[in-house]
């Protein structure tokens, strides 16, 4: 397959939305494959073959939105498919480990505690300041993928939660009411806490993702 055929498929990956990297990469390896096997088995052109291929992605690359990520957001159906089955499993994960951190303190029966208040106060900054850190390294490598925009999508929120909820700044939702533990505020700062460990892998992975881009 010459360049020029090459960069006819990329562009019109790119001109149906298919921009993550990572996503675009795997289809743009199997329409190359698809469209060899129909030029060589069945002696057509490139064009031919081109056409044809393109109907067999036309549904995946359709654009699609899910609830699960947001209605607002749009994107090729592949990278929908990809990124909601990731933020499923980031979310059960991130509620299963909460689960012996909220055991651990129901059988302590904690009374109300500042060091603890703090303790966390501090852990929340500190993810903060590590979103604002991975949001630049991300936006210098000027690339997108799935992993990026599972980033995007929830670094905003996450970032004022760490920050308006945060023990240090307000008592909006708290860790104790009064002298006594609040399981609510406790389950909150838990899972929020925990579900960071989930936005700087997917920050990682765009970043390796970009790495390995400029590699090969």
């Amino acid at each position: 397959m010459t360049a020029e055929q090459l960069k006819t498929i990329n562009n019109y990956l790119e001109r149906v939305g298919l921009v993550h990297q990572d996503v675009k990469l795997e289809v743009f390896d199997h329409m190359i494959s698809g469209i060899e096997d129909k030029m060589r088995n069945r002696k057509i052109s490139f064009k031919n073959a081109f056409e044809e291929e393109k109907m067999n992605w036309k549904d995946d690359l359709k654009l699609s939105h899910s609830y699960w990520i947001g209605l607002a957001w749009t994107a090729p159906k592949l990278v929908i498919s990809k990124t909601v089955k990731a933020i499923k499993k980031a979310y059960l994960l991130s509620l299963l480990y909460c689960i012996p951190v909220v055991l651990f303190f129901f059988i302590l029966n904690t009374k109300g505690s500042q060091l603890l208040e703090i303790v966390i106060g501090i852990i929340e900054f500190s993810i903060l300041f590590g979103l604002v850190f991975y949001h630049f390294q991300i936006l210098k490598t000027k690339q997108k993928s799935s992993f990026q925009f599972l980033f995007k999508i929830n670094c905003v929120g996450m970032a004022f939660a760490y920050l308006l909820y945060n023990p240090l700044v307000s008592n909006i939702i708290g860790i104790f009411k009064g002298e006594h533990l609040s399981y609510v505020g406790l389950i909150f700062h838990s899972y929020a806490i925990v579900f960071s460990r989930f936005l700087f892998q997917f920050a990682l992975n765009h970043l390796r993702t970009v790495e390995k881009l400029r590699v090969e």
